[in-house]
């Protein structure tokens, strides 16, 4: 396994931040470390080496960390996805669809859009179908998340909490229909979660 051999080069001390507390999924430290595997194994840019770099030697922070992260990420095919999802969306009452992809830690991308009920509060967002319908699945290592909405809008505090819990402190895309997106992280969405 690769990223255990990177793991024995790397002060972990200096790396504890990333211990996201959660039962489900392991820490992204772990995930960095894969993110590197990748990189090598399919010779990304230099900016991308770089950040693998700061990897191996420990001297990276979390604000660059989640970079690595997003530059070996493909946003575009991402948010194409979710797209793809709100297509599908079922929102009689609020007219509003929602689409929303995970990617797995095997690069495997599962969707999810908002599904509405007559009795409202048995309605589910976009983000919960698809992380729910992941873990269903037996996955439970996570690289990123991206949200669409007509708007732009980010994810309700429900589904901050669920993504918080299962998906750690990962790089959330939050785009509209046309795909003008921005990029934010579980952490800066959820500062203070349970």
């Amino acid at each position: 396994d690769y990223s255990k051999k990177m793991a024995k080069n790397v002060n972990t001390k200096e790396l504890k931040w990333v211990d996201t507390g959660g039962h489900h999924h392991e820490s992204i430290f772990t995930k960095f470390f894969q993110s590197y595997y990748l990189t090598k194994k399919f010779g990304i840019d230099k900016r991308k080496r770089e950040c693998s770099a700061k990897i191996r030697s420990g001297k990276i922070d979390r604000k660059e960390a989640l970079e690595v992260i997003m530059n070996i990420i493909d946003k575009d095919l991402m948010i194409k996805k979710a797209i793809e999802a709100q297509q599908n969306a079922i929102s009689p009452y609020s007219h509003y669809p929602v689409g929303a992809s995970v990617m797995t830690e095997n690069n495997i991308i599962v969707q999810g859009f908002n599904i509405e009920s007559k009795a409202y509060p048995t309605t589910i967002c976009a983000e919960r179908v698809a992380i729910f319908s992941a873990l269903s699945y037996g996955h439970n290592k996570f690289y990123c998340l991206a949200v669409v909405t007509n708007d732009g809008g980010t994810p309700c505090g429900s589904c901050r909490q669920i993504i918080h819990e299962f998906l750690g402190d990962i790089p959330i895309i939050i785009s509209n229909s046309d795909s003008s997106y921005f990029e934010t992280t579980t952490k800066e969405l959820l500062p203070n979660p349970f």
